[in-house]
């Protein structure tokens, strides 16, 4: 892994972690910072068994998370899109 998979991994195992102690104010910023790392990691042609596509379903399923544990679930919608999207294009429809 490079530094920036590895700093990627780190926060959003922080994140989830915060998730899971229902600190969830404190859980966005690293959920989000991890997330970002793994979108600019996705190749433009990347399949759905790619370890990278795997990585981003993961990261955008857990801020979508974040936020349906605390009831937004106008917040979460658009990274449940996203992901679905990602999905989709992967997969196909």
């Amino acid at each position: 892994y490079g530094d920036a998979t590895l700093l990627g991994i780190a926060n959003l195992n922080l994140g989830w972690s915060l998730v899971n102690i229902k600190a969830f104010d404190e859980a966005e910023v690293p959920l989000k910072q991890g997330l970002a790392i793994r979108e600019k990691a996705l190749r433009p042609n990347a399949m759905f068994f790619d370890a990278d596509v795997d990585r981003l379903h993961s990261a955008l399923d857990k801020v979508a998370e974040l936020y349906n544990r605390q009831r937004k679930f106008a917040e979460a919608e658009p990274y449940h899109r996203r992901d679905f999207e990602l999905l989709e294009r992967t997969l196909g429809p």
